[in-house]
């Protein structure tokens, strides 16, 4: 599917055509006599229409083309071509990709974050968030993620285990034994395994009920800082109008400790469920007082942004009447 640039947009390509090094955002914004949000903004655009840009690993996030061997400079003015299969499309959601990698330059800077993504079931918070945690990976973030269940039996901390499971299980014993026992032996409470992978949780620490939560609690914090020692992180919570008191407790605690790390956790939730609205609501009046925490409420997605997901889905051009009706229908709700 091809879909024109603006002048805006042709005016970055040619300044990233050109250039062998990737080149910061601020220097972008600076030669184009624009805002780094508006940079930000039509890279999106861009990303979205094909052309291949991606962020330098590291703390500058520097932008720069990607090409293959062989291929010719994206001409200025013409239609890009998308790369993503049928099927796979990331349709609309520019301002809020664009807000979310705002927030992730903060982080990137030393500025943690706490960002809930709200909406209604199936408007799209888990692909936003997926498609997050992948611009994260191409600037260097680790990224884990944890899903809420609505199951009896659920364990406690059950999204926060999964996240440090993969997170533990990506860097190994090595960096599991360089970590202090105060810190490993109350996780090891809530992941009997670390006592496994590491030495210096006891044995029988995953039978302690003597921890105290807010031992737990900090333990967790001084994990996800030392992973963030070596770049930033990106934790993602799924689903959290599901979650269990204890979880929401430590995303609490948590928001106060990562101010001033490389953290950012994003979590997502439903806002039209009443049956399990009151534990979240309660947390995020507790969340909403601390300077790095945000909240996105996305909707449906716009007539043309549905046009060219019937497109997408159909590998034909929409009618208008049909995209209508759709819209109509689903009022841009993209799971119906």
């Amino acid at each position: 599917m091809k879909r024109g640039i603006t002048d805006r947009q042709s005016q970055i390509v040619d300044l990233l055509s050109g250039q062998t090094r990737p080149v910061a955002i601020p220097e972008v914004a600076r030669l184009l006599g624009c805002s780094e949000r508006t940079v930000h903004r039509e890279v999106v655009a861009l990303r979205h229409a094909g052309v291949a840009i991606s962020a330098e690993t590291g703390r500058s996030g520097g932008l720069v083309i990607e090409r293959r061997s062989g291929e010719a400079d994206v001409p200025a003015q013409s239609s890009a071509v998308s790369t993503h299969s049928p099927g796979d499309e990331f349709v609309g959601r520019d301002d809020e990709s664009v807000w979310l990698d705002l927030a992730l330059n903060d982080v990137i800077s030393g500025q943690g974050r706490v960002v809930m993504v709200l909406g209604e079931p199936g408007i799209g918070k888990t692909r936003l968030t997926r498609e997050l945690t992948i611009r994260a990976s191409t600037r260097g973030a680790s990224t884990a993620w944890g899903q809420c269940r609505d199951i009896e039996g659920t364990p406690p901390y059950w999204p926060w285990s999964q996240a440090i499971r993969a997170l533990l299980d990506e860097r190994g014993t090595d960096f599991a034994n360089s970590l202090p026992k105060m810190v490993t032996g109350p996780i090891a409470t809530v992941i009997p395994e670390l006592a496994d992978l590491t030495t210096s949780a006891d044995a029988d620490s995953g039978k302690n009920d003597d921890i105290s939560q807010f031992q737990l609690f900090d333990s967790f914090t001084q994990l996800l800082k030392a992973i963030a020692e070596d770049g930033p992180l990106l934790v993602v919570l799924d689903d959290l109008h599901w979650a269990d008191q204890a979880s929401l407790g430590l995303l609490e605690y948590l928001a106060v400790e990562i101010v001033s790390t490389r953290i950012m956790i994003v979590g997502t939730a439903r806002t039209i469920d009443p049956t399990v609205a009151g534990k979240l609501a309660a947390s995020m009046a507790e969340l909403a007082r601390q300077p790095g925490f945000s909240r996105i409420e996305i909707g449906g997605l716009s007539r043309e942004e549905i046009g060219w997901l019937i497109g997408v889905e159909s590998n034909t051009g929409p009618g208008s009447r049909f995209t209508d009706e759709v819209f109509s229908a689903t009022e841009g709700n993209p799971f119906f």
